[in-house]
């Protein structure tokens, strides 16, 4: 599994560590984007901070089977802070599925 974000310099580095891993016979099966976007609580609408990513390029060029995407989230990071995994604090959360 590759986790990744929207920049371009995080896509350049994503190329690197696939083919390294592809020389080495070791599977990519999933790309995560982490920070994909922000999903505004007042409109609902998913805005792209930093742009829309290099996920589905990952998937065409190198025939990832599985891609994800992670919003920015606040509790995930409190979470994090806190020592408490978000999917075990708020299991019936389906906002980053």
């Amino acid at each position: 599994m590759i986790v990744t974000t929207p920049q371009k310099l995080a896509y350049v580095d994503v190329v690197k560590g696939v083919e390294m891993f592809d020389s080495l016979k070791v599977p990519t099966m999933a790309v995560v984007e982490n920070m994909a976007y922000y999903k505004c609580t007042s409109c609902d609408d998913k805005h792209r901070i930093y742009g829309p990513g290099y996920t589905d390029r990952l998937v065409d060029d190198f025939g990832i089977k599985h891609s994800f995407e992670v919003p920015i989230m606040e509790e995930v990071s409190r979470m994090g802070d806190s020592g408490t995994p978000f999917v075990l604090a708020l299991p019936e959360s389906m906002e980053i599925c």
